[in-house]
């Protein structure tokens, strides 16, 4: 893979996160329920904690370039 074209990942707020994880909240499942509704739910807040990720490497670089 060539590092000269990769293009940075857009800036992810505080505030999408946030958002994101108001809307796709943490919750708990039973053994009764449907695993097809579970990947799905998993799959929601697997973006989710992506993106919270993401946010955190970005403050991080924010105060790292910061002290140059």
């Amino acid at each position: 893979m060539d590092n000269n074209n990769i293009t940075p990942f857009p800036i992810v707020s505080n505030a999408l996160v946030s958002e994101l994880d108001e809307l796709f909240p943490p919750k708990e499942f039973s053994p009764k329920d449907d695993l097809r509704n579970m990947d799905y739910y998993f799959g929601q807040r697997n973006i989710v904690n992506f993106l919270r990720a993401k946010n955190a490497e970005q403050q991080e670089n924010i105060l790292t370039n910061n002290r140059d």
